[in-house]
């Protein structure tokens, strides 16, 4: 289990800015949609 989350930590850590920027403007989106529906 641990393993699995160190990865996924470097992961993040060794993404491009731009792609890091273009998935959390979805998760903006995402979350400004569900505030929409309730």
């Amino acid at each position: 289990m641990y393993s699995v989350t160190a990865m996924s930590v470097t992961e993040e850590n060794s993404r491009p800015p731009l792609v890091t920027q273009k998935s959390d403007a979805e998760k903006r989106k995402n979350s400004i949609k569900r505030k929409v529906q309730f």
